[in-house]
């Protein structure tokens, strides 16, 4: 009878032990399923989660209205001001050849008016994808909507905060009336030799002098040759500040002029003047990311000894 009661006991004892062992390799199965089908999931979406993630957390960095978009060389480039606007540096994040791409330099360096000349060429590989598309929200000017695809054919998008197309040229308008406010207003051809750059730039300034210190207060658009091989001209429209001293400003021989320390005051597409009003005044245009010159401002002309404009 004992001997009975012992069999029982090991069958029953076995048949636990077979039905613990059958429930661990369930859940062990279970379990390798889900993290082999997460894994397939991460490595399947790495490259377009892994894009808009770092365009999001580089956004993150900046203010909205200094993330610009601009459409060069056949793509949309995304790029960030400095904040204080105080440098010609920008940083680009943009889409080549299969993989997402970014790169700091001068805006000029990356913006050439010759494609193969940017510095683009240069720039640092981040991850492999498809396409990057960017976007703008209808109703809404303040967001860019961006859409990558990714080497497995699918998608992923986000939504940033964006400056917009417009507004930059206005912003310029605003800056140049307030910093001339009733001084004189004049303009000038120059060229000088920047040594850090090593090239030369012409410049198309308009300027004014400051009554109470004589301080030379100079906004201009620079046009540069690159590497001294004719043909290779370009323009970025970019307008620059500087501020000093006459002679400081038009050296004699266009070297070791302050032109070569220049701030930044906005990226425009272009910044022109000429003469208005069958030539009695002078007009300041500021062509934003459209290009077409939607802000602008007029000085009403004088002759030489009236002093408000001389051209």
């Amino acid at each position: 009878m004992k001997r009975y009661i012992h069999t029982v006991d090991a069958v029953f004892a076995l048949i636990l032990f077979c039905a613990f062992a059958v429930s661990m390799l369930m859940v062990l199965s279970t379990g390798a399923n889900t993290y082999q089908g997460v894994r397939d999931s991460v490595e399947r979406h790495f490259s377009e989660d892994t894009a808009v993630d770092y365009i999001s957390m580089k956004t993150r960095h900046y203010n909205g209205s200094d993330v610009k978009y601009r459409e060069y060389d056949g793509s949309g480039v995304l790029y960030f001001l400095s904040a204080d606007r105080g440098s010609t540096d920008i940083t680009a994040i943009f889409q080549r050849d299969g993989q997402l791409f970014e790169i700091t330099a001068e805006y000029d360096d990356i913006f050439h008016a010759v494609p193969e000349e940017s510095y683009m060429r240069a720039a640092t590989a981040i991850v492999d994808i498809q396409s990057l598309v960017y976007e703008t929200l209808d109703g809404d000017a303040a967001l860019l909507k961006v859409v990558c695809t990714g080497t497995s054919g699918d998608a992923a998008e986000t939504v940033i905060p964006y400056g917009g197309d417009g507004g930059d040229e206005y912003f310029a308008r605003d800056f140049v009336v307030n910093k001339f406010g009733e001084s004189p207003v004049n303009t000038r051809e120059y060229t000088y030799y920047d040594a850090r750059l090593g090239r030369s730039f012409d410049i198309h300034a308009v300027y004014a002098v400051s009554p109470d210190n004589g301080t030379v207060t100079a906004f201009f658009r620079r046009v540069g040759v690159r590497g001294g091989e004719t043909g290779l001209v370009y323009d970025t429209g970019a307008l620059f500040t500087v501020s000093g001293e006459y002679y400081e400003l038009f050296t004699e021989d266009g070297t070791d002029s302050r032109f070569a320390n220049a701030s930044v005051v906005a990226f425009l597409e272009g910044f022109t003047f000429a003469e208005a009003d069958g030539g009695s005044s002078l007009e300041l245009r500021f062509a934003g990311q459209s290009g077409e010159a939607a802000a602008s401002v007029r000085y009403a002309g004088a002759d030489d000894d009236g002093g408000v404009l001389i051209f």
